[in-house]
């Protein structure tokens, strides 16, 4: 079929509260960025019963991060909040943030620049600072998430998140149960 376009990376949004007080300052993640990429991480439980000669497997947690490789833009809000947590060797809640991804595919029917989004409690674990001489200082390193998902909406004009669900983890596995 030719009618059937595959999404591309610009089809997900991600955005990042840089705030460090309560009002919110969301910031896009865009520019300056080589990769932002997602790794739901599902981790199982496998077992072998003694009447089976096949395993049994299923899916017990998830450790969720998003691995990114950014050059060092000191303009970009975003790029430099996240390199200043390892430049300044923050931890614990310093070096955590909310993290909130788009699906800028799939808008609120009547509600002009909201999307589909989830939110995530993450924590930022700087890996590296690079360049080779005469080349682009990059930043790297992961978003780790923290506790649960939090489905809902982002306008991307307000930059504004609306929960619609506040836990789907364990909302998804009871759906999931086959009696």
């Amino acid at each position: 079929r030719f009618d059937i376009m595959a999404l591309i990376r610009k089809d997900v949004a991600d955005y990042l509260n840089i705030s460090t007080s309560e009002e919110e300052e969301w910031v896009l993640l865009g520019y300056g960025f080589e990769s932002l990429d997602e790794e739901p991480g599902a981790q199982i439980d496998t077992t072998c019963y003694i009447n089976d000669e096949t395993t049994s497997s299923s899916v017990t947690k998830y450790e969720t991060k998003f691995p990114y490789v950014s050059e060092m833009i000191p303009d970009e809000k975003g790029i430099k909040n996240l390199w200043s947590t390892g430049r300044n060797h923050e931890v614990g809640t310093a070096a955590e943030r909310d993290f909130v991804r788009v699906d800028m595919y799939d808008p609120v029917s009547g509600s002009e620049g909201t999307y589909q989004a989830r939110k995530f409690r993450v924590s930022n674990e700087v890996s590296k600072f690079s360049g080779d001489g005469g080349e682009k200082l990059k930043v790297e390193g992961s978003l780790n998430a923290k506790g649960k998902i939090v489905q809902g909406t982002f306008n991307v004009k307000t930059k504004t998140f609306t929960a619609t669900q506040a836990a789907t983890q364990s909302n998804t596995a009871k759906e999931n149960t086959v009696n």
